[in-house]
C-alpha cells in the first residue's frame, strides 16, 4: 500500500502527511495501519488479518530512495526532506506464510543448509548462469546463504521484471557497504531522479558532440604509439589507458596522463580490488565470523574514498588539472529541482565510482573487442574503410564531428554486434520488495525465510547469445544482424547491452561515441590484423574481459599504415569472443585462477564412470564418525567404491601424491570437527603434516570437499580446523569441487549433514538422467532408509555381559566410587534456583590440572521402564548384536542397552523420524512423520524441534507406530560421553578428581502444559554413588611451567572448575616453598546465592594467592549489575601489561561459548587494537593464542 501527500506547515517546511490508499484515512499510528488492513480483509481483500495466528503482519515505513528521515506519530507527522514514503507489509514476515508456501517457485538446484546454492555459483556466478539456464530453464532460483537470486535469461520474463520501477538493491551485504550504492546505477527514488537529472543534462547528444574533439585528441596520441609499435602492440593495455585518461579528464576534471606513464595510477587497481572484494563478500561473507574480511574491505574502501575526496576538493578549489567543464564540476554545482539540495560528499564519491565503471571499463571492453573482431575479419574491415571514405569524401585527415559519426551506419552495426557478444553490463539487477508474477512462477521478496534479500539478475550476456533469438550462428560476429529491417523484428528486450526500461544506462551514448571516434581515426590510418602466434585468452575472473599481458595474455594486434600502399595478407580468422567463451567454459577455463573445478556449459562436473570415494573423518565423540559412515552407506547404495578412514590413518603427502582406492584416483571427502580451536585426537597428525606441505602452483590430480562440524556458539574457534584443512588442501594444489560447508550442532545439524551428502552425490551425475535418478534416490532416503536388524534373542544358556563391564574392559574406562557429592548453591531446595554439585570421584586416575573427566551417562531406571512398556519388551531379556559397530558381540540385556546405549532424552533426528514413518499403521500419522522428516526450506521439523521432545515422547504421540526392540535401538539417538573440566589438582587430591557440575534443566512440551526436565548426565551425577569415567587430556589447558608466572582467569558459573584446580596447584606450590605468581580471577555469577566456593576463594584472596574480582549479573541492587567483561575492560591497563610482548603472563577463558567467550573475545580485540583498528586486534589475539598465552576452554 503506497501512501503519500504533501503540504506545508506554518514555517513553510514541506511535511509528508500519510494517507491510506484510497486517500480517505489519514494515518497517525500503527494502529491506524492495522485497522486499514483488517477492513480490507472484511471487504474481501486477499490481505489477511494482522490478528490471524497463521501470519503476523509487520509494517515498515521506508523512503523510496533509502535515505534517512525522522518519523513521529502525532500531529507533526513525518518531517522529510525529499522522496516518497511507502507504508507496506514487511514481506520478510510473510515469507513463511501460507501465501508464500503456496506460491510456485522457479526451478532450483539442490541446496545446502548453510551456503544454499553457493556450490552452483562458483567460481563465477555469471559464468555458471549459462549452464544453470541450460539445465533448469530461463528462470532459475538460487539461494546464497540467506539471500535469493532469480536468474532470468529470457526477454519475455525480462519484459515483466523491467516493470519494477526501482532497483532496491541491498545497501550492504554481510555488513559490508555496497560499492557506489548512492550512484546513479544503484540508487532509487528521488536520489536516483536527482542523480540522473544532473548527469543527463551533461550527456545529451549535443553535449556528447562537443566532447568528440577531446576523444579525437586522445586518439591521435594513440595513433603515434601504434605507429611506433605497429608490428606488435597490446591494444587492451593501451585502450585502457586512453579511456582512463578520457574519463578522468571529462568526468573528474583530472589529467592523470596515463598514456605517458608506464603504470596505471593507484586509483584504478585500488578500485578493482574494492569491486572484487565486494563480489567476494556477497559469496563468502557469512563465513567471515570474526569480521576480518569486512575490516579489510572497509580499510580499502576508506583509502579509495580518500583519493576521491582529494579529486573532489581539487575541483571545488579550482585546482583541477583537466577539463574545467567536467561532469564533476557540474555535479558539485547541481541542485535538486524538488528540494534545492546539492549532492553530499558521499553521493559525489559514489557518482565518481559509477563513472569509473561506465566510462572506463565499459568503453575499454567495447573498443578492445571491437578492434579484435575487425582485425580478425578482412571483410568487415574493408566495408568499414569503404564507408569511411564515403562519409569523409576522401579527406581522411579531417577531424571527425558528431554528425560524421552518426552517418557511419555500418560502424553502428559493428559496434552493436560487439556489444552483443561482449555485453559491458553482463547482468542487470532488480531488488524485490513485493511479489512478482512471471507466468506460472512467483518471485518472492525477503530472501530465504525472511532473513535476507531477494533480487532478479537479468542475464544479459545469456540473452545476447541465445540461439533461440539469434539463430544457430549466435556465437559468430556478423554485423549485418543489425540491419534496420532485421532489427524491426527483434523482441524489445532481445538486445539490451546497457540494460533496459527506465533504468537504461545514460552513459551509453558517451561510450559508443568514444568507441566510434577511436575506430574511425585508427581505421582511416591503418590496416589491422590479429597475430596468430599470440591468441587472445579470456580472463578467468571475468568472462567478458581478455586476460591482461601482465598475466600472460593481452590483445596483440598488428598494424600497417595505409600510406604504405601495401595491404597485409589475410590470415585465418581466429575465434570470435562468443566461440572463445564457449571453449573457455567447455574446457574448464573458469578453473584457471580459481580453486574450484570447472562446470561446463551443461553444468555436469564429471563424466565417465563414478570415481571411488575416500572419506576421511576427524572427531572424538562419534558424531563425525556417524556422519562419515552414513555418507559411505548412501554412496555404496549408488554403486560407488568407498573407503572410510580416520584422518590420521592417511598421510597428506601420500594423499596429494596420488593415493589410490581400488587402483583409481579417489575423490576425497573430509568431515572434521574442532575442539577448542584444535583438531580432534585422530586428526591432529594429519592437520600438522598438511600445514607443512609447501604451496604448489601445479594442480594435483585430486578433487576434495570439506564438511566442518562445529557449534556456532564458539565464535572464536567455530569450524577453525575445517577452514584450515580446506585452505591447506587448496594451497597444496588439490581442487575444491564444493565450497566449505558447515554442519552446526547449534542449528539443524542432521539436516545440514544430509543436505551436504545429497549435494556431494548429485555432483557425480554426468547426465540429466543421472541427475534425476540421484534426486529420486535422495527423496527415497528422506522417507525411509532400510537398515538391517542387528539384534537377535540370545540362547538362554548364555549369561549377559554388562555394558559397564564392556566400557571398562574394551574402551579404557574405570568404574569409580563417588566419595562426596555436595550442593554448592545456597537455594538449591528452590525448584527454580540453580543446582551446582561439587562431586569427588575416587581413584579416577593420573591427570594434570586443566584435564577433563569423560563420563558415560546412563538413563534413569524410570526412563528404561517407560521404554520397555512402550516397546513391549522385558528388561531382563538377553540379545546378541550381530555386525554392529557400536555394541559388543557378547550377550546383553535389553535393559542394559536401553540404560547405556540409547539416549532416551535426546531429540530425534529427521532420519529417525523417517524410519519410524514406515511402522505407523495410521496413514495420517505416517504422513505427519514423513513431513517432519522431509528436508526442505522452512521445514516443519525446524518448528517441531522447539518442543524438545524425546524419542519416547514421539512414540507416545504417534501411538500407531509399532516398532520392535532391535529396530528401535538402530534408529534411536545414541548416548555420547560427556566431558567435565576437572576442578582439582593432583598435588592436592592425588588420583581423586573433583567436578563442578550444574544440573541442566529445560522445558519440554509433550502435552498442553510444559514440563521441566533435567539433563541426562548432570541429573545422573547429582544422585550418583559411582560413575564410569576416564581421564581425557586437554594439553592446550595447562598452567605455565614456571609457577611464578602471573596469570589471569576469566570465567562464569561452573567455568570456575579448571581454575579452582589451578588455585589448588598454586597453593600446594606455596606450601612446598615454591614462589607462585598472582592469579587474577574474574568470576561471574548471578548473585551471592550461586557464588561458588565463596569462602575458599575469599580465603585465598586474603592470603594473596589470587586477586578476586566478582561480577554479579543479577544483584539485589540493580545499580551493581555487571558482567565479567566489564571488569576486564576496567582493568585494561593490567590486562595489556600481562599480555605485552615483554611479559610472560597468560590469560585463560572458561565458560559459555555463546555469551562469555564471545564477549571476552570482543573486549580483548578492543584492548589489543591500535587506534581502533580491529584488524590489528584480531591479529594480535591470534598470535597470542598460537603462542599459548591466551587459552580458551569453552562449551556450547
Amino acid at each position: 500500500m503506497e501512501v503519500f501527500g504533501v503540504s506545508e506547515n506554518s514555517t513553510g517546511t514541506a511535511v509528508r502527511r500519510l494517507f491510506s490508499e484510497d486517500g480517505k484515512t489519514e494515518i497517525f499510528s500503527l494502529q491506524d495501519l492495522k485497522r486499514i488492513y483488517e477492513n480490507r480483509e472484511e471487504s474481501g481483500s486477499q490481505v489477511r488479518r494482522a490478528t490471524d495466528q497463521g501470519m503476523k503482519i509487520d509494517l515498515e515505513v521506508v523512503s523510496t530512495d533509502g535515505s534517512n528521515f525522522k518519523w513521529k506519530w502525532g500531529s507533526d507527522h513525518a518531517h522529510y526532506s525529499f522522496g516518497d514514503l511507502l507504508i507496506r507489509p514487511l514481506w520478510r514476515s510473510l515469507t513463511g506464510s501460507r501465501q508464500a508456501r503456496s506460491a510456485r517457485h522457479p526451478p532450483q538446484p539442490p541446496v545446502l543448509p548453510t551456503t544454499g546454492n553457493l556450490k552452483d555459483c562458483l567460481p563465477d556466478l555469471w559464468v555458471q548462469c549459462f549452464g544453470l539456464v541450460e539445465r533448469y530453464g530461463p528462470l532459475v532460483k538460487l539461494r546464497i546463504f540467506d539471500d535469493v537470486v532469480y536468474v532470468c535469461a529470457d526477454p519475455e520474463v525480462v519484459d515483466i521484471v523491467n516493470q519494477i520501477p526501482d532497483k532496491r538493491l541491498p545497501k550492504e551485504v554481510f555488513g559490508c557497504k555496497a560499492v557506489a550504492g548512492q550512484g546513479v546505477f544503484i540508487a532509487d527514488g528521488q536520489r536516483w531522479e536527482f542523480g540522473r537529472h544532473a548527469l543527463q543534462a551533461q550527456l545529451t547528444p549535443e553535449a556528447i558532440d562537443s566532447l568528440v574533439p577531446i576523444f579525437a585528441g586522445k586518439c591521435l596520441k594513440l595513433q603515434e604509439i601504434i605507429a611506433a609499435n605497429a608490428d606488435n602492440i597490446d591494444m587492451f593495455a593501451w585502450v585502457e589507458k586512453v579511456t582512463m585518461d578520457v574519463i578522468c579528464d571529462v568526468g573528474f576534471g583530472h589529467n592523470l596522463k596515463c598514456m605517458e606513464s608506464p603504470e596505471m595510477p593507484e586509483l584504478l587497481p585500488l578500485f578493482d580490488e574494492v569491486i572484487e572484494a565486494s563480489i567476494n563478500t556477497s559469496l563468502y561473507g557469512a563465513f567471515d565470523v570474526l569480521g576480518t574480511r569486512k575490516r579489510w574491505f572497509e580499510g580499502q574502501l576508506s583509502k579509495l574514498d580518500g583519493m576521491l575526496d582529494e579529486i573532489i576538493e581539487a575541483v571545488r578549489e579550482g585546482k583541477h588539472t583537466g577539463s574545467s567543464n567536467s561532469l564533476l564540476h557540474h555535479l558539485c554545482a547541481a541542485k535538486c529541482p524538488l528540494t534545492a539540495r546539492g549532492f553530499t560528499q558521499s553521493e559525489l564519491r559514489d557518482q565518481l565510482l559509477t563513472m569509473l565503471v561506465a566510462g572506463h571499463k565499459t568503453t575499454t571492453l567495447l573498443l578492445t573487442w571491437g578492434l579484435y573482431h575487425i582485425a580478425r575479419s578482412a571483410r568487415v574491415e574493408k566495408k568499414l574503410f569503404a564507408e569511411l571514405r564515403q562519409v569523409f569524401e576522401g579527406d581522411l585527415t579531417r577531424p571527425p564531428t558528431g554528425e560524421d559519426l552518426r552517418r557511419l551506419k555500418y560502424m553502428d552495426m559493428v559496434v552493436r554486434e560487439t556489444l552483443r557478444l561482449c555485453a559491458p553490463v553482463q547482468v542487470a539487477q532488480r531488488g524485490l520488495t513485493q511479489p512478482v508474477q512471471c507466468g506460472e512462477y512467483t518471485l518472492l521478496p525477503g530472501g530465504h525465510s525472511g532473513r535476507g534479500n531477494s533480487w532478479v539478475a537479468i542475464h544479459i550476456m545469456g540473452i545476447s547469445r541465445s540461439k533461440k533469438y539469434w539463430g544457430e550462428d549466435a556465437l559468430e560476429f556478423i554485423p549485418e544482424r543489425f540491419e534496420p529491417a532485421k532489427m524491426a523484428k527483434f523482441h524489445p528486450f532481445q538486445f539490451i547491452p546497457f540494460g533496459g526500461g527506465r533504468r537504461l544506462c545514460i552513459g551509453n551514448l558517451f561510450a559508443i561515441t568514444q568507441a566510434k571516434t577511436l575506430l574511425c581515426l585508427i581505421l582511416r590510418k591503418f590496416y589491422v590484423r590479429t597475430i596468430p602466434e599470440k591468441p587472445v585468452q579470456i580472463d578467468p575472473k571475468d568472462i567478458a574481459t581478455p586476460l591482461p599481458a601482465s598475466r600472460g595474455g593481452g590483445v596483440w594486434l598488428q598494424f600497417t599504415g595505409r600510406d604504405d600502399g601495401l595491404e597485409p595478407e589475410e590470415v585465418a580468422e581466429p575465434p570470435t569472443l562468443g566461440n572463445m567463451a564457449k571453449s573457455f567454459l567447455d574446457e574448464g577455463g573458469a578453473d584457471r585462477g580459481s580453486v574450484y573445478p570447472r562446470r561446463s556449459s551443461g553444468c555436469w562436473n564429471f563424466s565417465g564412470p563414478k570415481p571411488p570415494l575416500l572419506i576421511l573423518w576427524g572427531g572424538q565423540f562419534g558424531t563425525t564418525q556417524s556422519a562419515a559412515q552414513d555418507l559411505a552407506k548412501s554412496a555404496q547404495q549408488r554403486n560407488f567404491e568407498v573407503e572410510v578412514k580416520a584422518m590420521d590413518e592417511v598421510k597428506p603427502s601420500e594423499l596429494l601424491a596420488g593415493l589410490k582406492v581400488k587402483d583409481e584416483q579417489p575423490v576425497v571427502l573430509i568431515l572434521i570437527a574442532t575442539y577448542n580451536g584444535h583438531p580432534p585426537e585422530n586428526a591432529a597428525a594429519f592437520c600438522k603434516a598438511l600445514e607443512e606441505v609447501p604451496p604448489s602452483d601445479k594442480s594435483a590430480d585430486i578433487n576434495f570437499a570439506v564438511l566442518g562440524v562445529g557449534n556456532s556458539n564458539w565464535i572464536s574457534t567455530y569450524i577453525k580446523v575445517a577452514k584450515e584443512v580446506d585452505k591447506h588442501m587448496a594451497r597444496a594444489g588439490a581442487r575444491r569441487f564444493l565450497p566449505l560447508e558447515v554442519a552446526d550442532k547449534n542449528d539443524c545439524f542432521e539436516k545440514s549433514v544430509r543436505s551436504w551428502r545429497q549435494a556431494v552425490l548429485s555432483t557425480f551425475a554426468n547426465s540429466p538422467e543421472d541427475f534425476v535418478q540421484e534426486q529420486i534416490a535422495a527423496a527415497a532416503e528422506q522417507i525411509a532408509e532400510v537398515i538391517p536388524e542387528t539384534l537377535e534373542l540370545a540362547p538362554s544358556s548364555k549369561p549377559p555381559t554388562s555394558m559397564s563391564e564392556h566400557f571398562v574392559t574394551s574402551l579404557g574406562y574405570e568404574s569409580c566410587k563417588i566419595s562426596s557429592n555436595e550442593e554448592l548453591c545456597q537455594r538449591a531446595e528452590d525448584a527454580e534456583a540453580p543446582s551446582v554439585r561439587q562431586i569427588r570421584v575416587a581413584s579416577a586416575g593420573a591427570y594434570c590440572c586443566g584435564d577433563h573427566l569423560e563420563v558415560r551417562p546412563r538413563n534413569s531406571a524410570a526412563q528404561v521402564e517407560r521404554a520397555c512398556r512402550r516397546l513391549a519388551c522385558q528388561a531382563e531379556s538377553v540379545v546378541v548384536a550381530s555386525d554392529s559397530e557400536e555394541l559388543p558381540s557378547d550377550p546383553l540385556s535389553m535393559g542394559d542397552i536401553l540404560a547405556y546405549h540409547v539416549d532416551l532424552s535426546a531429540l530425534p533426528s529427521q532420519e529417525t523420524l523417517a524410519s519410524l514413518a514406515q511402522y505407523a499403521t495410521k496413514s495420517q500419522e505416517a504422513t505427519s512423520l514423513r513431513q517432519l522428516a522431509t528436508i526442505k526450506e522452512d521445514s516443519a521439523y525446524d518448528e517441531w524441534c522447539e518442543r524438545c521432545l524425546s524419542l519416547l515422547d514421539v512414540l507416545d504421540e504417534f501411538r500407531s507406530v509399532s516398532i520392535g526392540f532391535s529396530r528401535f535401538v538402530e534408529v534411536a539417538p545414541k548416548i555420547k560421553p560427556r566431558l567435565y573440566s576437572i576442578a582439582s589438582s593432583p598435588l592436592a587430591r592425588g588420583t581423586d578428581a573433583e567436578l563442578c557440575c550444574r544440573v541442566a534443566k529445560y522445558q519440554a512440551c509433550a502435552s498442553a502444559l510444559p514440563e521441566v526436565r533435567s539433563g541426562l548426565c548432570s541429573s545422573m551425577l547429582a544422585s550418583a554413588t559411582e560413575v564410569i569415567c576416564k581421564i581425557k587430556e586437554a594439553p592446550h589447558m595447562r598452567l605455565p611451567k614456571d609457577p611464578s608466572t602471573p596469570i589471569a582467569c576469566v570465567c562464569g558459573g561452573t567455568g570456575l572448575a579448571p581454575f579452582y584446580g589451578f588455585l589448588q596447584e598454586r597453593e600446594q606450590c606455596r606450601k612446598q616453598g615454591t614462589a607462585s605468581g598472582l592469579v587474577q580471577l574474574y568470576f561471574g555469577c548471578r548473585n551471592e546465592e550461586d557464588f561458588l566456593h565463596q569462602a575458599q576463594l575469599q580465603r585465598w584472596h586474603a592470603e594473596g594467592l589470587l586477586s578476586l574480582k566478582v561480577s554479579f549479573s543479577r544483584p539485589r541492587d540493580p545499580a551493581l549489575k555487571e558482567y565479567v567483561y566489564h571488569a576486564l575492560r576496567r582493568d585494561a591497563e593490567a590486562v595489556l601489561e600481562l599480555l605485552s610482548e615483554d611479559g610472560l603472563g597468560c590469560l585463560y577463558v572458561c565458560g559459555s561459548a555463546s555469551t562469555l567467550a564471545k564477549d571476552v573475545t570482543n573486549v580483548l580485540v578492543d584492548l589489543l587494537s591500535q587506534h581502533g583498528d580491529a584488524t590489528v586486534g584480531f591479529a594480535r589475539l591470534d598470535g597470542l593464542q598460537e603462542k599459548g598465552r591466551v587459552i580458551f576452554d569453552v562449551w556450547g
